[in-house]
């Protein structure tokens, strides 16, 4: 239902995976002020590539073989230990999450370093006060 409604919408299809998610991302948003947003930060996977990228995209999807292995490719000098935790991953599509969540935790180690890369530029608030950023 929720897939049709998007679609309706925005012609573009909701994941099951998305809509599984909803719940708890409204829960942090209920949670969150503008004071907590300096310890709780945005990001997103594919910008975090990007960034290991030398701030250029990825050429491959991530669900094409191709875009699985440039992935890897980009993660494994950060987790030397990739390859035996990728091997143990059931079922093997869940692969592609165990490298997004590689990836965001790549940018937490870099908030932690004070080394991420915050866009945009120029800052902007939304009107709860928020900052609209993502880190990388």
């Amino acid at each position: 239902e929720a897939s049709l409604i998007r679609y309706l919408i925005e012609k573009k299809r909701c994941s099951a995976q998305a809509f599984a998610i909803v719940p708890i991302v409204a829960s942090v948003d209920r949670a969150m002020d503008p004071a907590l947003q300096k310890q709780i930060r945005e990001g997103h996977p594919e910008l975090s590539f990007a960034q290991m990228n030398g701030g250029a995209g990825l050429t491959w999807p991530k669900r094409t073989p191709e875009g699985r292995q440039e992935r890897i490719e980009h993660l494994r000098p950060q987790f030397p230990d990739l390859d035996s935790h990728l091997e143990a991953v059931r079922p093997r599509r869940a692969a592609i999450d165990l490298l997004d969540a590689l990836a965001m935790l790549w940018t937490a180690r870099r908030l932690r370093w004070d080394r991420a890369l915050t866009l945009p530029d120029l800052l902007e608030y939304d009107s709860r006060g928020f900052r609209m950023e993502m880190v990388a």
